[in-house]
């Protein structure tokens, strides 16, 4: 009888449907972990940016401002011209290793004329963009070009300067600090009061 209600069952039902069917069920279902995170995005409440129309138009007459002034503009232009070259300048003589002659020479003019006119626009950098730079690249550099020229104590300098003003990260676990503290420990160099309270010593 079990055999016969069997039959019974698929009565009607074709080879080709039969196939369909099966397949149909063979099928992988979507899994719960998905309609869950398709559930919770549909839920998530749209955020609301609201438009600030006074802080807009202080921008816009800040950006204005900025462009009309050529002497800025000018200077602006200078020092991110001046990135570029010091980044590919210090990439060839690292790889031809000339840093004691006149290539060295000429990287460290850059390197100092980029935290000079850095120096010369921050205040109105910030103003217009309240943006400052981040001059951790030059002075790493220029601390590497006096390293290589083991010139230790105008290395530490530029290290000192750096941290003073902010720009701690060069990209290494120790930073600046620790740049300086081989430096010191290069350059047998005397560890002033000064020194200690950078290296919080």
């Amino acid at each position: 009888m079990k055999l016969f209600g069997f039959f019974r069952k698929d009565k009607g039902e074709t080879p080709f449907k039969r196939e369909k069917r099966v397949e149909k069920e063979q099928q992988p279902q979507e899994t719960s972990s998905v309609q869950i995170k398709i559930e919770y995005q549909d839920r998530q409440p749209q955020e609301n940016i609201s438009f600030n129309e006074k802080e807009y138009k202080k921008a816009l007459q800040l950006y204005d401002e900025a462009q009309r002034d050529k002497a800025y503009q000018k200077k602006l232009t200078q020092f991110f011209e001046l990135l570029t070259q010091i980044q590919e300048a210090y990439s060839v003589i690292n790889n031809v290793g000339s840093f004691s002659d006149d290539a060295g020479n000429a990287l460290i003019e850059r390197c100092a004329k980029a935290i000079e006119l850095e120096s010369e626009i921050r205040e109105k950098r910030n103003y217009y963009e309240n943006y400052v730079f981040d001059m951790s690249t030059p002075c790493k550099l220029l601390a590497m070009v006096f390293e290589k020229r083991c010139e230790y104590q105008r290395a530490a300098t530029i290290c000192v300067y750096a941290i003073e003003n902010g720009y701690t990260n060069d990209g290494t676990k120790g930073g600046m600090r620790g740049r300086l503290a081989r430096m010191i420990k290069k350059g047998n160099l005397p560890l002033t009061d000064n020194i200690k309270n950078i290296l919080n010593l």
